[in-house]
């Protein structure tokens, strides 16, 4: 009606409400009637009065759609400008933050991330916090006059702004960077400094030099120079050889190109510096020295240290000095010595003049040393003449001249000259003044003339002996001059004039004069020519010894004429050496000189022994029998002779005797059969022959003998040495009437002899082992007695019939069954035993395996395994029987098994996690350590999927794990592996697919209590994780969900959406409308301006009914269901831009009309904060309807989409 509603009662009261917020008249009519229906019209005029309505506060801005501002900037804040009061009050702000504002007084009031200013005035604005960029969310209460109020929320969301960088200083002046003298030294200078965007930042300048990208640069600072590489880094070296403080500025830069000037304070310290040698002297200016003299080397004199450090003299040329200690160093062309105080003087090699070089070492007392150079020249003085004595042998009657210069020598090359010589002319014992160039007469002391000398001033001189005189010449005593002042003296020795020289000797059997006289050399005695000197007369008397006779004789007029005598001596004894010598005295009894020794040693014989070499006889040692066509012939003999053999071919071979004393030969064209002889000398290095020696063979190359198994005793492959004859008998071939031995493996002994035919055989009696190789040895012996190389026949005695073993791949879980006849010889299948069965065709249980079967109508064997078993059974052996009864050796029957795998599909939550997948748990008869990546090479190699991940493998459980990059979070590329059984097979490929799913949010039942309270249990603390916008209230006194794990988040990402709560179910009635909303804020993003997207559907994805609608706008269901409508679970799907999605599912359930739900009954929707259990539960309990209730309860119980009811009594009951 206007302006208002009249409500009437069940029990007919009537109310009026007027519109909400209307005041003024109202004026309506009603009718009242009779019991028999007449009636009147009456009107009702009334008059509403007004309250005072208390102000709307409206949100400034919302958590979708906050208020832009910017960072670090005050921003106006205008909070009434939207809220309302239907009174027209004028409105005020009461509190902001629950902070009293205070009329006429400026205030700072904190809010999140940020201060509201209040001015005096009363206008508000808010700064953030410094350089905060984000969310602010904060409450303010708006008043009337009356003091009535609102809350609102203000929702501000602070934009960035590009913020300049900070430069921090690099080291202070009180704490300077420390860098070490004359080293380069990195320099990071952003390291320290700082942007609040997080913007990359680049050096823009150094001490006020642009710094040019992609160019390397050095820039001058203060004390040193910053080098930029290419790549930018930078670094700082010190002037050379600076210490103390250095400080310069640069600028950082952020990519717009604000920027911030820093200071790097840096401190150079000091290190120890190497002193520095200077060369003394250069190659071009070397420092001058004096020939043949010593001079002081001050080599400190020009050498450094930028320490002051004092220095010393560590080697020279190499030679480390010892303080203390005087030494000489050898150094190129000279010495150097060292004094025991350390002085040092240099001293050229004698009379060399010339460059000097040699290095030394200059060291610090710390060690550091360098390397310095003396370079000297030794500048020539003149240097005296070198005389020498010259000795001169002087004839009887013989003059002699020569030059006394011809040995004489000067270092400087001056031409020299005799200058003076003196000689005792008279034999006064003076030395007199020789007058150069004229002839001078010597004599004795009584006059006796003993010659005449010339000596000239060219050294050249003359001398000629008195008349047969003999005896001592005056000695001359010269001057040598270098014409420059220098001289030497020397002495001209002219000697004793003797009358006799010394004759001289030779041995005529040592003809080549080796020293040896040979057998051929030697016939009787010795021969020993004596050839007479010049001066030798007639009635002189020679002497010739051996050592053990001597031999004289006085010449003779005929021996002066001949020259020469000839001499004989018995020879000594075979490896005795002869030596002679020979002397004359003269008339006078004078004793003339010895002559030379001659010496020869007697070598007359060459030893020797020959033989058959015993490595090529062949038979009895000794008995020169052999088959060696080129039989090796041996000896001993002296070392170093050589041996000459002569074949009985003609054939000659020749070698040395070693060192040992033993010599061998082998001829190279072979023997005919027969006796032979060889002929065998030796001859020493003197040429000395021995007597030849014969060395007698017999060469018989006749022995042939072959040996087998008896081809009739041979059983499958002849020559294959196997044989079912048991003894087998053995036969050959060779040489008609040789003899023929045949040993049996037991002992056994056999003779016979080859017959005409040249064959032989023989029958053993003694039974061989079955199944085990045996040897038969078989030797001959000819009619000379000469033995065959033996001869093994080996044999082995095999069964009757041999089975073959089996070996067959089958897969596991399945019969398999194996063709075991199908590879022997032909068998009765009803013989077919199995290794530990009673007898043929019994089955074998192995237990833990399965059973064994024989089919004895095919011989097909068949292995069953128990439903337990996977995998390759242990291999068993069969035996198998012949017409004869005999029993065959065990055959072997193996089956080998692939491993059976299985693809394996991982769902999982986890993002930018390792992955393990137990690839191997559904997987049967495997090695775990053999698993391999489908692509890899190599067992148990990882596989990179680029843009992935890794996969790898686990080599001892054979897990395979995928380790995800970083900027990875969807599903991997399945991949393939295959694994080996125990026996080695290979096993098919199987996939390994990994899903990621959204994260998981399970149902929530909440009970929520109204009042008054329903339950009175104590508030719980929930076992879960809550987000700050979903805070724990106390209205939730008791909360039941299941799955126990509730997605719900507290660490969510910045593109995260995530349930705060869960949906609650719902009651509806047939045939009567509904409508609830989903709550605001049930469903949560990181990024509160993000737009959601949201469909509902049936959790398989399909469509709800007509019945069911859902307004994705404003979140609500509605609708009328019909009569006999099914309840409905309902799955809310939210999509976010990023593609996340998360699901909430809740229950629709239909109640039926006769259950007579009154309109209080119907579910007022999530956005009353009631479930429509609670709601029933509570409506049944005020009025008393317990039968109801149960009624609900008892449905509710029969609906399997109902997982947990909790009913909790209250207090009343």
């Amino acid at each position: 009606m206007p302006n208002g509603v009249v409500t009437v009662a069940v029990d007919g009261t009537l109310s009026f409400k007027p519109v909400l917020n209307y005041t003024g008249p109202v004026s309506f009519d009603y009718v009242v009637k009779d019991p028999s229906g007449l009636s009147d019209i009456g009107t009702v005029n009334l008059n509403v009065t007004p309250v005072n309505d208390a102000p709307v506060a409206v949100d400034d801005g919302t958590l979708a759609r906050p208020l832009p501002i910017v960072e670090d900037t005050a921003t106006p804040l205008n909070l009434l400008a939207n809220d309302t009061d239907v009174d027209g009050d004028v409105l005020t702000v009461k509190s902001i933050n629950g902070i009293e504002l205070i009329l006429g007084t400026a205030q700072s009031i904190a809010v999140p991330n940020g201060v509201v200013t209040v001015a005096v005035d009363g206008s508000l604005s808010f700064k953030p916090v410094l350089n905060y960029t984000g969310p602010v969310s904060f409450d303010y209460v708006v008043k009337d006059p009356s003091g009535l109020s609102d809350m609102g929320t203000v929702n501000l969301n602070v934009t960035p702004v590009n913020d300049a960088p900070v430069a921090v200083d690099d080291g202070t002046l009180a704490l300077p960077l420390p860098i070490v003298e004359d080293t380069a030294t990195p320099l990071n200078l952003l390291a320290n400094d700082t942007d609040v965007d997080g913007d990359v930042l680049t050096v823009k300048s150094i001490n006020g030099i642009e710094l040019i990208p992609g160019t390397a640069q050095s820039i001058a600072v203060p004390n040193g120079v910053v080098t930029v590489a290419v790549d930018g880094s930078l670094s700082f070296k010190p002037v050379l050889n600076y210490t103390g403080p250095v400080s310069f500025d640069y600028v950082v830069k952020d990519p717009s190109g604000l920027s911030d000037i820093g200071t790097v304070n840096l401190n150079v310290t000091p290190v120890n510096d190497a002193p520095v040698a200077v060369d003394d002297g250069t190659l071009a200016r070397p420092l001058p020295i004096v020939e043949d003299t010593a001079t002081p080397l001050n080599l400190l004199g020009n050498d450094t240290d930028v320490d002051g450090d004092a220095l010393t003299v560590k080697s020279i040329n190499g030679i480390e000095l010892i303080p203390g200690t005087a030494q000489s160093i050898a150094v190129p062309s000279g010495v150097v010595t060292v004094a025991v105080d350390g002085s040092l003087s240099f001293k050229p090699v004698l009379n060399y003049t010339g460059p000097v070089s040699f290095d030394y070492v200059v060291k610090d007392p710390s060690g550091l040393s360098d390397v310095g150079t003396v370079n000297l020249n030794v500048t020539p003085v003149n240097d005296a003449p070198v005389a020498v004595d010259d000795n001169v042998p002087v004839l009887v009657n013989t003059p002699v001249t020569g030059n006394v210069l011809d040995n004489d020598s000067d270092l400087d090359g001056d031409k020299l000259l005799v200058g003076q010589a003196l000689v005792d002319v008279n034999g006064d014992g003076t030395p007199d003044v020789l007058v150069l160039g004229t002839a001078t007469a010597l004599t004795d002391k009584t006059g006796n003339p003993i010659g005449t000398l010339t000596l000239n001033s060219d050294g050249s001189f003359n001398f000629k002996p008195a008349n047969n005189y003999t005896g001592a010449v005056p000695v001359v005593e010269y001057t040598l001059s270098d014409g420059n002042g220098a001289t030497d003296v020397a002495l001209l020795n002219l000697g004793n004039i003797k009358a006799l020289n010394a004759p001289t000797v030779e041995i005529v059997e040592d003809a080549n004069n080796d020293g040896f006289i040979n057998a051929a050399e030697l016939v009787g005695l010795v021969d020993v020519k004596v050839s007479l000197p010049a001066n030798a007369k007639a009635g002189d008397r020679l002497m010739v010894t051996d050592g053990i006779k001597p031999y004289t004789r006085v010449l003779t007029a005929t021996d002066i004429v001949a020259a020469n005598v000839d001499v004989t001596f018995v020879a000594p004894a075979d490896g005795k050496t002869i030596s002679v010598t020979a002397q004359i005295t003269d008339s006078a009894g004078n004793l003339g000189p010895v002559s030379n020794t001659d010496s020869a040693k007697i070598d007359i014989t060459a030893p020797l022994t020959a033989e058959l070499n015993p490595a090529s006889d062949s038979g009895v040692l000794g008995d020169t029998k052999t088959n060696d066509t080129t039989p090796t012939i041996r000896g001993t003999g002296m070392a170093g002779d050589t041996i000459t053999v002569i074949s009985p071919t003609g054939e000659k071979l020749t070698t040395l005797v070693a060192a040992d004393g033993t010599w061998q030969v082998t001829p190279e064209i072979a023997l005919p059969n027969g006796a032979q002889n060889f002929s065998v000398t030796a001859t020493d290095p003197v040429g000395n022959v021995s007597t030849p020696i014969a060395v007698a063979v017999i060469i018989d190359t006749d022995i042939i003998l072959t040996a087998e198994l008896k081809p009739e005793t041979d059983s499958g492959v002849v020559g294959d040495g196997l044989t079912d004859k048991n003894p087998p008998a053995i036969s050959g071939t060779g040489t008609p009437g040789d003899a023929i031995t045949v040993t049996s493996p037991s002992g056994e002994i056999l003779h016979t002899l080859v017959d005409g035919d040249g064959n032989w055989s023989v029958n053993p009696v003694n039974l061989l082992p079955v199944g085990i190789k045996q040897t038969y040895v078989v030797v001959s012996h000819d009619s000379v007695d000469n033995n065959g190389k033996p001869i093994n026949v080996d044999v082995t005695i095999v069964p009757t019939i041999v089975p073959k073993p089996d070996t067959v791949d089958g897969a596991i879980d399945t019969p398999i069954k194996i063709d075991i006849l199908a590879n022997d010889p032909k068998t009765d299948p009803t013989t077919i035993k199995l290794v530990g069965t009673a007898k043929p065709g019994d089955p074998l249980v192995v237990p833990g395996q399965g059973t064994w079967t024989v089919d004895r109508t095919t011989g097909v064997i068949t292995f069953t395994p128990l439903a337990t078993f996977h995998g390759a059974p242990t291999p068993i052996e069969y035996t198998v029987t012949n017409a004869k009864g005999e029993v065959s050796a065990n055959a072997l029957i193996k089956i080998k098994t692939p491993p059976s795998v299985t693809n394996d599909v991982v769902n999982t939550q986890a993002v930018n996690t390792p992955i393990t997948v137990d690839v191997l748990a559904n997987d049967k008869d495997v090695d775990p350590t053999t698993v391999q990546i489908d692509g890899t090479t190599e067992l148990g190699n990882p596989l990179l999927v680029p843009g992935q991940g890794l996969w790898t493998v686990d080599k001892t459980t054979g897990q395979l794990t995928f380790t995800p990059l970083a900027t990875f979070n969807g599903d991997p590329t399945p991949i393939n592996y295959t694994v080996k059984s125990p026996s080695g097979l290979v096993s098919g490929l199987a996939g390994v697919t990994i899903h990621i799913l959204p994260p998981e949010i399970g149902s929530l039942i909440l009970l929520v209590n109204q009042e008054p309270p329903l339950f009175t249990m104590p508030v719980k603390t929930l076992p879960f994780t809550v987000l700050p916008v979903r805070p724990l209230t106390p209205m939730w006194e008791h909360e039941w969900f299941k799955p126990l794990h509730l997605s719900l988040f507290n660490n969510a990402e910045q593109c995260e959406l995530y349930l705060t709560g869960s949906l609650k179910n719902q009651f509806v009635i047939e045939r009567q409308p509904y409508h609830f909303s989903i709550p605001a804020g049930t469903f949560r993003h990181t990024n509160p301006s993000e737009q959601l997207e949201y469909k509902a559907t049936h959790p398989n994805g399909s469509p709800l009914p007509e019945w069911l609608k859902f307004d994705a706008k404003t979140l609500t269901f509605f609708g009328v269901p019909p009569k006999g409508t099914l309840s409905e679970t309902v799955m809310i799907t939210v999509r976010d831009s990023c593609g996340d999605e998360v699901h909430a599912t809740f229950f629709v359930k239909v109640s039926k009309e006769h259950q007579h739900h009154t309109s209080r009954d119907k579910a007022h929707g999530f956005n009353k904060g009631k479930l429509g259990l609670s709601n029933q539960l509570h409506a049944a309990g005020k009025m008393g309807r317990l039968q109801q209730g149960r009624e609900l309860l008892d449905s509710l119980a029969a609906d399997k989409n109902v997982e947990n009811v909790t009913i909790l009594k209250s207090q009343k009951g």
